[in-house]
């Protein structure tokens, strides 16, 4: 039977659904579990995108889908051909493709809201993950304010990019819901600068439909060249070095910019707080450019390359393997922050037990 044309949840707005949470409820409209629905329609479409097919969209990959590469290209042209609908790549980043870069821009491990959670159902009757909640430069909630959350309390477990249950709000292994996930002692701290970069994804997301409709409606990667190599004789004389200063980024860092005509999206968020500008006036044409007031004062730091403290890194292992629950190793992984051939290389030890245990 050919799947309805679901309407996509939260269009036009800073909670724009994703294609991963779009593709679980029309798993569920079809009631069937979505590891029987997408390796039925989806299968044979990605096995020409990457090794290992619909496999793949359960583990580290993913994410890809609601990105802005081959991956993401193709579940939408799947979906178009299940649906018929013209408007699912607005689902994803692929709007943004000619300027923004794919580095750096989703998440490595699945994030959630549990008060969003909570109020989709009390309003909408269902939960559906917003395309913001997987971009990596977004830590909190751009409504709450709160930061994500990462794993199960119940259980502990990382969440897979897609449930194999029809539902988005219950965790894919216990069971349990994740609208209950809210800490008891408290929320953190979030700085006021990952308020405002959530906000300005979400702006982002909400102009990705308007984006997807008319393509020419997004700047050029020569525009955003021009662009660039106009702020920086408006507001430094043409001085790049004096600008980077200004923007705090590297000194060959502009040049890159003009030269190429692309820049990460976490680059073009660090460069529009620092000059009070909104991302989603650089990115579509009939915007223009408008200074505003410079809304966040701190900002954090380049993140830099480091060695990796393995010492931490067993003691870290040691505290999972003295949970009572199972973990695998690739879910240990990601709460470690390491790859899973690192692991095997340097800690092959701890990787046999792991191994082990989740047997």
């Amino acid at each position: 039977m050919r799947p309805g044309a679901l309407e996509p949840k939260g269009a036009r707005t800073p909670s724009a659904e994703s294609v991963s949470s779009y593709l679980v409820r029309l798993a569920g409209a079809q009631v069937l579990p979505t590891a029987t629905f997408a390796a039925r329609h989806f299968a044979e479409r990605l096995a020409t995108v990457a090794y290992g097919g619909g496999r793949n969209l359960y583990g580290g990959r993913g994410v890809w889908m609601n990105g802005m590469g081959r991956w993401a290209a193709g579940m939408v042209a799947r979906l178009h051909d299940l649906t018929g609908r013209e408007d699912l790549a607005a689902l994803t980043a692929l709007p943004w493709k000619g300027v923004l870069v794919p580095g750096g821009l989703t998440a490595n491990i699945r994030r959630w809201c549990p008060s969003c959670y909570r109020n989709m159902r009390a309003r909408r009757g269902e939960c559906w993950d917003p395309l913001a909640w997987f971009l990596a430069p977004v830590t909190c909630c751009a409504l709450h304010y709160r930061p994500f959350v990462t794993h199960c309390r119940t259980c502990g477990v990382v969440q897979p990019w897609l449930p194999h249950d029809t539902a988005v709000g219950w965790c894919a292994v216990c069971g349990a819901d994740l609208a209950e996930n809210t800490p008891s002692a408290g929320h953190p701290v979030v700085r006021p600068y990952d308020r405002w970069s959530a906000g300005a994804c979400g702006d982002l997301c909400a102009a990705g439909r308007a984006a997807e409709r008319d393509p020419r409606a997004v700047v050029t990667r020569r525009d955003f060249s021009g662009t660039v190599r106009w702020l920086v004789d408006e507001l430094d004389s043409g001085n790049r070095s004096a600008f980077s200063r200004r923007i705090g980024v590297s000194v060959h860092t502009p040049s890159r910019w003009i030269r190429s005509g692309t820049i990460r999206l976490d680059s073009l968020l660090r460069l529009c707080a620092r000059l009070g500008l909104r991302p989603v006036d650089l990115l579509l044409r009939d915007r223009g450019i408008r200074f505003g007031p410079i809304e966040v004062e701190d900002f954090p730091r380049p993140r830099r390359r480091s060695a990796i403290d393995w010492l931490q890194v067993e003691r870290e292992l040691d505290a999972i393997l003295g949970r009572t629950e199972a973990m695998s190793l690739r879910d240990a992984a990601r709460m470690v922050g390491v790859r899973v051939n690192s692991l095997r290389k340097r800690l092959p030890e701890k990787v046999e037990e792991l191994r082990q245990r989740a047997r």
